[in-house]
């Protein structure tokens, strides 16, 4: 096995049996990667201050935990969470008056989540 210079393409790697038989070719020239078009730094500027303005908001409807997930359009996420702050919501009111502590961790907790996933697309867990 080995390479023959000359053959047909110079820019293919040939590969032969003793006898002569072809087992193979593989070309050596690599694909130019696409031209991703040229985004001018205002337009950057500009996506960047929506992410941060769609994130703030997100974060600040979180004061009820998982509205800011929709918000968002994560629904999945945001059903969930906002099953959990429901949940907790009864039981501070109806049978742990101290559950309110726990709340505000989780409005917290959530908040940042949501400014997480506004700001970058992906959130703490």
């Amino acid at each position: 096995m080995g390479f023959v210079p000359g053959t047909l393409k110079e820019s293919m790697l040939w590969f032969f049996r003793k006898d002569g038989v072809t087992l193979g070719v593989i070309p050596l020239t690599m694909k130019k990667p696409k031209k991703k078009e040229m985004v001018s730094q205002q337009e950057k500027e500009e996506d960047d201050k929506e992410k941060t303005t769609n994130a703030i908001a997100a974060a600040t409807l979180s004061i009820l935990g998982g509205m800011g997930h929709l918000y968002l359009g994560v629904e999945r996420r945001g059903y969930f969470l906002l099953a959990i702050s429901l949940v907790l919501i009864l039981i501070s009111k109806f049978f742990w008056p101290t559950g309110w502590l726990i709340y505000g961790q989780w409005v917290i907790l959530t908040g940042f989540d949501a400014f997480a996933f506004g700001k970058r697309g992906r959130g703490f867990f």
